[in-house]
């Protein structure tokens, strides 16, 4: 599978779209739910693949929007289109 690993802390999330603060990137990046898939801004899919909690616990990501209520720290895989 072709793409790039991201590494982020989320900002916000609100109804189907999260912002995350991207590891060398001056600009949030926002990421939006739709269709069962999370979708990059020029709506490409991405993978959730960890998050950690703040009080530190790592976690594999279910599907849907639930894990990132609860996350902090993001670890994002943006697919090659």
């Amino acid at each position: 599978m072709d793409g790039v690993q991201l590494d982020g802390v989320i900002l916000v999330v609100h109804a189907q779209t999260m912002r995350v603060a991207i590891r060398g990137l001056d600009d949030a990046g926002e990421f939006r739910y739709q269709g069962g898939q999370w979708l990059s801004e020029s709506g490409d899919p991405i993978e959730i693949t960890r998050y950690s909690t703040a009080d530190g616990a790592n976690s594999e990501v279910p599907d849907g929007l639930e894990g990132a209520f609860s996350a902090v720290l993001i670890q994002l895989f943006l697919l090659a289109g």
